[in-house]
């Protein structure tokens, strides 16, 4: 008798256990109220980039990087990207 598999995951249903995850705070480590895009940008942060080559990479205007900057501060009550840094090393976003 072969075990039971549940579907893999692709879609609609696999965000939703991806949201649901993170809300649980089973996503890395990483606090549940970062989002993918915050976790990405504080990666990037730790990685020494500015904002607006942040914007170039991932295609985004130079004010739309800034506020998610301003909101992971926020998020994690940190005061500065060097703190982000720390702060990503730590919990494994940055090696």
């Amino acid at each position: 008798m072969r075990a039971h598999r549940p579907p893999p995951r692709h879609g609609a249903a696999a965000g939703s256990l991806d949201r649901a995850h993170r809300r649980a705070g089973r996503h890395r480590g990483v606090p549940a109220a970062l989002t993918r895009r915050e976790r990405e940008i504080a990666r990037l942060v730790a990685d020494g980039l500015a904002n607006r080559a942040i914007a170039e990479k991932l295609v985004l205007s130079e004010r739309t990087v800034e506020t998610h900057v301003r909101n992971l501060l926020t998020k994690l009550g940190l005061s500065n990207r060097t703190q982000v840094a720390a702060w990503a090393l730590k919990h494994g976003l940055r090696t």
